[in-house]
């Protein structure tokens, strides 16, 4: 608690000399309290970076594996391939009503949502379709740098994990087999569209 008041008021001093506004005073704020009710401690993620790292993987596969699990595409892979997707993974927090993509902005990661909602926004014949998701998002985001058609945002305070797709191709390139195996589960459970892109992508890094 010491630490944390510590901090806050670090974060004050910062942000008045700054002149920042009332609104991103509170959102800053909300911010940082958010992650210290939901985390207790700022140096959670730093402790497991710290590691070694063979403990670093075992730990980072408890800690993620169900959540990366719920994707198709990852359901089946090893376990070591899964232990390497963890410790690549990045932390981030969103509060409440915060855009975490906007369409026509370039995608070049998937979204794990560790708690929390998000809305995913999509324009259909001049008509804006919205669709809540609790699990993941942005699979696509792996394989094609492409732009985003859809904009997503938080319903809610949400705690997401970022899978860059340079981390994910580097891990890839070391599990030529699981990419193979990766393949197959695009073409079964992916629109044809999108299985042909990310199987073109998977093949080509599995050296195929």
């Amino acid at each position: 608690s010491t630490r944390h008041q510590a901090k806050i008021d670090s974060i004050d001093r910062a942000m008045s000399q700054l002149a920042l506004d009332a609104t991103t005073v509170k959102r800053i704020r909300g911010y940082y309290h958010y992650r210290w009710t939901r985390h207790r401690d700022h140096a959670g993620e730093k402790f497991v970076k710290d590691l070694p790292y063979q403990l670093r993987t075992r730990t980072s596969c408890m800690v993620h594996e169900e959540m990366i699990r719920k994707c198709a595409l990852f359901s089946e892979a090893d376990r070591k391939f899964i232990a390497a997707l963890s410790t690549v993974l990045m932390a981030e927090v969103y509060l409440p009503a915060q855009f975490i993509a906007i369409a026509g902005y370039v995608s070049r990661a998937m979204f794990f949502i560790r708690r929390g909602r998000v809305q995913i926004i999509r324009k259909v014949d001049g008509d804006f379709l919205m669709e809540e998701c609790f699990d993941f998002f942005d699979v696509l985001g792996l394989f094609s740098a492409r732009q985003h058609t859809t904009s997503i945002r938080s319903l809610t305070h949400v705690d997401l994990y970022r899978l860059n797709r340079d981390d994910f191709e580097e891990i890839v390139r070391h599990y030529p087999a699981q990419g193979l195996a990766m393949a197959d589960a695009a073409n079964e459970h992916f629109k044809p569209v999108y299985a042909s892109v990310a199987a073109k992508r998977l093949y080509e890094l599995a050296g195929m």
